[in-house]
């Protein structure tokens, strides 16, 4: 199956043939490994597991009574918690239906009601965060500021006596927190997008540091404890970035979303002394308001902090500074104003007139190729350097379409031309956007103009070409640069559109080098190129990419879990694995021993669609196969000392997670729905209509009447940040949301549908199919609640649910509903509430509930 070989509940206890429970102890130690501690309530695995003075547990166990694992939990955390051992140990409360459902239930409850652990990302002050609007900031100096801010608001409400209830900044130990709300990027298991920030934290550095640098060139320094996503044979798993080793490949972001406006103004990005030309009626508009408020216009300029002159007479201009104190002041709309204004008075020359006021895709390729193959003059002129002709014109015609007023030299020297451009705004505006150092405003702007500053860029400094090898041709694409950040700018610029890449860093340059089939297609479709040379070498790339499907080595490969999950399917149907894949490649993707392309799973996928067109289990591989992530392998670890004061984290709750710098990611119990150990006497987790000891079926009865208890909702109620159902029908299913549970900081909670062949009255070889069928039919749907909101696992799709009567009529405690005639009535309205709370789950999922 892929899961791990090592048992921590061993083989010779004495639970009955087929027992569900046993497979669910089994799949919760596997995950929760070694180093954990077992809280046990009376129960049928108490019972079975320990007949004195044998035991079958290998981890350390606790027999509690009916009611009390989750409150021994909660004691046994508080303990390892002040011996500062809570990272090291995991602890978990195995409860059956009284403690958990019944009885136990103000139990758990007040166990959850006490968990206030967060999962922290701890990082050197100098690591970047990429904020919802494309900002990129320094985790040091944003979490400074809001630390600062914080304290100033304390004093202030201290000496006004004033001082709130609580104070702004909670301090523990070492550790300042404060509340925060940025969005930063995130990664919800399906996209990178921005979520939102609860708090942030600083706290003294320790010595050392991990530094982590992958394949791709992503370079991240954290503390050891920090656990970074991992991929492995059963899917990602969580690493301390102590145990971090070359090779494990970490996930990252292909496609990055930012919440984008629209395209900016260019007065925007202009120094605050140029002079404007405002149009008379616009400006007569603003000396009447001027007049309104301060009776005239020098007593304005004295309030406001404007030079009178500015507006004294006919044909004078005013500076951007001095316009906007204008607009800051209420006697002019600075949002109406950036439509009128386009031109400028500039020294040397004629005024500048913009033909747009917005940026534009001419804009965006001018400054890409100035970046590339260009530089700013000090005089405030600019100046474009390259050999091709064509490239010359195209630099002429966009200049032509965006300005007037201020014409272009050329200058040959050797057959190399020199374009000159005395424009101090466009100028302003290449230097304002740090174009040849560090452009990370151009992160912000739409995918269209960050597609035409790559145009122009590659244009100047790009190139495109293959490789010939003895067996193989190589396509590559490549970005060069003499500037490290600009390199790991135009690195993020390609994740905004989708493009992953390498950065090739050396003494006195960096290469971004584009190498996979999907990237070089999306940079071929997405950027293009208008250099005549390179079209030619791009439309020879689609050809050998028509001719050659060239072999997966960078960012295309598959996660491994992909190889178990096909195995599964063709087990699930009965599919020969020769039927699929003649070469049985499938086997060893299973055990690990081979890698697979995406591209090549979904083959694998299309060639079962022929024999079952629909499979739950699809759709868990196309979540898995989304090309918005790729694997980046870690290329090298080194332990490096802490030179900074302190070390930052933020919590993100949604997800638990966050993504620096764009690099990459960084309590259960079991449900057998009765008391089966003491004579199956029906309980909370008993549903409708189940024939139990305590709750018999009749001529005047149905069984029991009461639908099951949601303790799924209850307890995340209660604020757990991961609550899950699962399933033994499930394992890898079951054995992912034990290992998300375990390594979620807080209280959590998995509802493990177990059948228990002696009180649910089916032959033991039917176990996992009644788990199988408890899904399929929407009787036990699987799903997750992270931090309050709702993730559909299966199944998704209500009008392809099996009929609940397929699993009703395989059990002995529903066999009053088929006998002596079958009760057409009440499995219709046991089939209509499974497909209406199916229905309210999706809907909450789907509205982000």
């Amino acid at each position: 199956m892929g899961l791990p070989e090592d048992e921590f509940f061993a083989c010779g206890h004495r639970a009955c043939a087929g027992c569900g429970a046993a497979t669910a102890v089994r799949l919760i130690t596997k995950a929760a490994g070694k180093n954990s501690i077992l809280v046990e309530s009376t129960g049928c695995i108490e019972v079975v597991s320990t007949p004195y003075p044998e035991t079958s547990w290998k981890i350390p166990w606790i027999h509690g009574a009916f009611e009390n694992p989750a409150s021994i939990a909660s004691g046994i955390s508080a303990a390892l918690k002040t011996k500062g051992l809570e990272d090291k140990v995991n602890v978990i409360a195995l409860g059956g239906d009284g403690s958990t459902y019944d009885i136990g239930l103000q139990f758990i409850s007040g166990a959850f009601e006490r968990g206030h652990d967060f999962t922290y990302v701890c990082l050197s002050p100098e690591t970047e965060l990429i904020l919802s609007d494309g900002s990129i900031v320094e985790i040091g100096e944003l979490i400074d500021q809001h630390i600062e801010k914080s304290m100033l608001i304390e004093v202030i409400r201290s000496n006004s006596n004033k001082l709130s209830a609580s104070s702004l900044i909670s301090r523990l130990g070492d550790v300042e927190s404060v509340s925060m709300t940025e969005k930063t990027l995130s990664w919800d298991g399906k996209s990178f997008s921005p979520m939102t920030t609860l708090r942030a934290q600083r706290k003294e550095s320790p010595e050392e540091l991990i530094k982590v640098t992958t394949s791709s060139g992503s370079v991240i320094s954290l503390t050891p404890e920090h656990r970074v996503i991992v991929d492995s044979i059963v899917g990602f798993e969580w690493k301390e970035a102590k145990n971090l080793n070359p090779g494990d490949e970490v996930y990252a972001p292909r496609k990055i979303y930012i919440d984008v406006d629209n395209e900016p103004y260019i007065i925007d990005f202009l120094d605050e002394d140029i002079n404007l030309i405002l149009p008379e009626k616009t400006k007569e508009k603003i000396k009447s308001r001027l007049r309104e408020k301060y009776g005239t216009i020098k007593n304005a300029s004295i309030k406001i902090g404007f030079k009178y002159w500015q507006f004294k007479g006919g044909g004078r201009n005013i500076t951007l500074s001095g316009l906007k104190k204008i607009c800051q002041d209420g006697c002019a709309e600075w949002i109406e104003l950036r439509d009128k204004i386009r031109e400028f008075s500039v020294r040397g020359g004629n005024n500048i007139r913009f033909k747009s006021v917005r940026f534009d895709e001419d804009l965006m390729y001018l400054l890409g190729l100035i970046a590339s193959d260009g530089y700013l003059d000090k005089r405030g002129s600019i100046v474009f350097i390259n050999k091709e002709s064509q490239l010359l014109s195209e630099f002429k015609e966009r200049y032509s379409k965006l300005f007037c007023g201020r014409k272009l030299s050329k200058v040959d020297v050797g057959g190399t031309y020199y374009i000159h451009v005395n424009n101090p705004a466009l100028y302003m505006v290449a230097k304002n956007l740090k174009i040849k150092s560090d452009p990370k405003e151009i992160i912000k702007l739409p995918e269209p103009l960050i597609s035409a500053f790559l145009r122009g860029f590659f244009d100047g400094d790009g190139h495109c070409s293959i490789l010939h090898h003895k067996h193989t041709n190589e396509a590559r694409i490549i970005l060069t640069t003499t500037h490290n950040v600009l390199a790991k700018r135009l690195r993020l610029m390609l994740q905004r559109l989708g493009i992953a890449s390498f950065q090739d860093s050396r003494a006195h340059r960096s290469d971004i080098i584009v190498l996979s089939r999907e990237d070089i297609q999306g940079f071929i479709d997405k950027v293009g190129s208008n250099h005549p040379k390179k079209i030619i070498e791009m439309k020879r790339v689609r050809n050998l990419f028509d001719k050659q499907n060239p072999r997966g080595k960078y960012f295309s490969l598959a996660p491994r879990v992909c190889g178990i999950i096909l195995r599964e399917i063709c087990k699930k149907h009965n599919i020969p694995i020769t039927r699929v894949d003649r070469k049985r490649d499938i086997c060893t993707l299973a055990a690990g021993k081979r890698r697979a392309t995406k591209r090549r799973i979904r083959e694998y996928i299309d060639k079962l669609k022929e024999f079952v067109p629909d499979d739950p289990l699809f759709e868990e591989l196309e979540l898995l196969l989304k090309e918005d992530f790729y694997l980046d392998p870690i290329k090298k670890i080194e332990r490096v000392h802490c030179k900074s004061k302190y070390v930052y984290d933020i919590t993100v709750p949604e997800t638990h997670v966050f993504v620096p710098e764009g690099a990459f990611v960084i309590s259960n119990c079991y449900d057998n729905e009765a008391y089966m150990n003491t004579g199956i006497q029906r309980s909370g987790a008993t549903p409708y209509g189940a024939s139990t000891t305590t709750s018999p079926s009749g001529k005047l009865s149905i069984g029991k009447l009461e639908w099951k208890k949601d303790i799924l909702h209850i307890l995340a109620a209660h604020g757990s940040p991961y609550v899950a159902s699962a399933s033994i029908g499930y394992p890898i299913d079951a054995f992912r949301k034990i290992r998300k549970a375990i390594e979620t900081k807080g209280p959590t909670f998995i509802n493990i549908l177990c059948p228990c062949p002696t009180g649910w009255r089916f032959s033991s070889e039917k176990t996992i199919e009644i788990a199988k069928l408890a899904v399929e039919t929407g009787v036990a749907p699987l799903y997750e609640i992270i931090n309050g909101k709702h993730s559909i696992n299966r199944p998704r799709d209500i009008d392809k649910l099996k009929p609940v009567e397929e699993y009703l009529k395989l059990q002995g405690r529903y066999k009053h509903l088929f006998r002596p005639e079958k009760k057409e009535k009440d499995i219709d309205f046991i089939q209509s509430r499974i497909k209406e709370n199916l229905k309210l789950l999706m809907e909450m999922a789907e509205k982000g509930f």
